[in-house]
């Protein structure tokens, strides 16, 4: 483990001597990097389709060890700055702090620049459309479990189901995201259509409840005659 994250340290070292490599060391489970995630991607196919000598390297550090030597981060997103084979930690994290500090370090033409920023503004869409996602989704499963709680007589409540369901949620969504590759704008459609999905889901859910309630209201006023 330690020769190989050794090897990937110099590797990037030696690269750097000959261009400007910028690091992102990121965890799984850290939410702004999971938001971040589609947006970083963007950026390397930006700097790909513009010929900006900036490369783009990231570095899962809740599944490797530091190797020997490389810079520690106590937190996620930390972006590092490899060049003429040194590193330096930048202090900048937030998106707009960090497109500034790209745009020293490359000295891109106004019209970059401004598109980097674009792509800044499509983060917080992502923050709101997966909010919506989450709360529909959970809407959805509780009403089933309402459903299977109606039919299933013996199945015994735990008052802790609802309030897990939104937390269960939020983290099966965001480790599906994890094996996705997407662009920033690809992730707002993806989010959009799971969005339709899960309206759809749960206003049928809720009819199905609805109708269920009002056959039993209709059964107790035949009952009654």
């Amino acid at each position: 483990m330690y020769m190989f994250l050794y090897t990937l340290l110099n590797f990037i070292i030696e690269d750097s001597k000959n261009n400007k490599i910028l690091v992102v060391l990121f965890e799984d489970t850290c939410f702004l990097c999971f938001l971040y995630k589609p947006f970083i991607n963007t950026l390397h196919k930006l700097f790909k389709e513009n010929n900006i000598k900036l490369k783009i390297k990231k570095y899962n550090i809740e599944k490797n060890d530091y190797a020997p030597n490389m810079i520690v981060s106590r937190g996620t997103p930390t972006f590092l700055l490899y060049h003429n084979g040194k590193g330096n930690k930048l202090a900048e994290y937030k998106p707009n702090d960090i497109i500034n500090k790209i745009d020293e370090i490359i000295e891109s033409p106004k019209n970059m620049k401004e598109q980097m920023l674009e792509k800044v503004e499509l983060i917080h869409e992502r923050m709101h459309l997966f909010g919506y996602l989450t709360m529909w989704m959970t809407e959805s499963k509780m009403i089933e479990n309402m459903l299977i709680k109606r039919h299933i007589k013996d199945l015994s409540p735990k008052k802790s189901d609802d309030e897990n369901i939104y937390n269960d949620i939020l983290t099966s969504l965001i480790e599906e995201d994890i094996h996705r590759n997407d662009l920033i704008e690809e992730s707002l459609d993806y989010s959009k259509e799971k969005i339709k999905e899960a309206e759809k889901g749960c206003f049928v859910a809720a009819m199905m409840m609805a109708n269920e309630l009002i056959d039993e209201e209709k059964k107790k006023f035949s009952d009654i005659k």
